[in-house]
Parts: structure tokens; C-alpha cells; sequence
């Protein structure tokens, strides 16, 4: 039994451990803070100065962003308001540029009814990344692909409409379109 406790108390540590990420956040003030940080599930972040100190926890009304550290790589992300909309989230900054191109995962269980009760049952999960275009301080939902009302965004940048129209761009490919804008259009 006493072997048992020490290896679910050991196997408890590392876990909880393993969830904390180096990274910065980055206060309303401008201020930035490094650390350890701990995305959670629904709403906010936990952030610690280091292994040993108290965690404090922060949502949209305290910081406008945050890094973290993962692997060889940093992964920005800011609390954005998307037009039409009246709250907050949290999303990741895939670039930054003359417009910048936010993505959200949002993923799901596909179910449909089985037998004559209709009890449904799960079939599969899905992932979906959703895009989000930012110009002017204007943050639109683009989802998968750009349509009509995002292409208007891109409508001063005449070699790129050329390109989207003779399909040598697909209009699915959000980051390719986005990365021709801020390199090789002239604003």
C-alpha cells in the first residue's frame, strides 16, 4: 500500500509539473512579466515567478497577452475582441505584420443517433483551426477560408487579387495569403 501512495503521489508531482511552461504575460500597462505560466482549460492562465512561488491567476481584465515556450519555438498569444462580438478571447498570433493573422482551435465530437432510441453516439473527433484577419485595428472572423467580405481587406494589394483570381493562391490558403500581403504589398 505504501508503495502504491509514493507512486501516485510521485507520478501526481510530475504531471502537475510537466503543465507549467516558461513564457512572459504582458499587463495592460505595458509591463511584461517572465515566468512560468499554465494555460487552463476555459478562462484565464496561471502564472508563477518560478518553481517555487505562489501562483496567481490572470484573465482579459489583467494582461493583454501572453508567450510561452514550447520546444524550439514561442507561441504568441493575445485576448482579442472580434468585430460584432462583446467579449474577450484569448487567440494565437500565427504573424504579425501590415495585417496580422490570429487563429483559434476549435475542436469537437462528430455524433449521430443509433438505434430505435436515438441515443447519440460519438463517431470521431475534429480539430478546426478558425483564421482571423486584423487591419486597422479591425479584427474580422475569416474561418477556414477567405471570403467575399475578408478578400475586400486584401482589395489594394492588385498583384494578390491577380493571383486569388487565376488560382495560382487558394483562397483556403489564409497564411500564404496573408504572408504575400505583408511582404510584397505597398501600404
Amino acid at each position: 500500500m505504501k508503495k502504491i501512495f509514493t507512486l501516485i503521489a510521485l507520478l501526481s508531482f510530475l504531471l502537475s509539473y510537466g503543465q507549467f511552461r516558461e513564457g512572459i504575460i504582458y499587463d495592460k500597462t505595458g509591463k511584461e512579466k517572465k515566468g512560468l505560466i499554465k494555460v487552463k482549460k476555459f478562462d484565464g492562465i496561471i502564472f508563477k515567478l518560478d518553481e517555487n512561488s505562489k501562483e496567481i491567476y490572470y484573465d482579459e481584465k489583467h494582461i493583454i497577452g501572453y508567450d510561452i515556450k514550447k520546444e524550439n519555438d514561442i507561441e504568441k498569444y493575445r485576448y482579442k475582441i472580434v468585430e460584432n462580438a462583446s467579449f474577450l478571447r484569448p487567440m494565437k498570433m500565427e504573424i504579425s505584420g501590415k495585417i496580422s493573422l490570429f487563429s483559434v482551435n476549435n475542436s469537437g465530437t462528430h455524433m449521430i443517433p443509433m438505434g430505435p432510441s436515438g441515443v447519440m453516439t460519438p463517431m470521431g473527433s475534429f480539430t478546426k483551426i478558425v483564421y482571423f484577419i486584423e487591419k486597422d485595428n479591425r479584427l474580422i472572423r475569416t474561418g477556414t477560408r477567405l471570403d467575399k467580405k475578408t478578400l475586400e481587406l486584401f482589395q489594394d494589394c492588385y498583384t494578390l487579387i491577380e493571383k486569388l483570381d487565376k488560382n495560382e493562391i487558394k483562397k483556403r490558403e489564409v497564411e500564404k495569403i496573408v504572408n504575400f500581403y505583408n511582404s510584397n504589398c505597398n501600404n
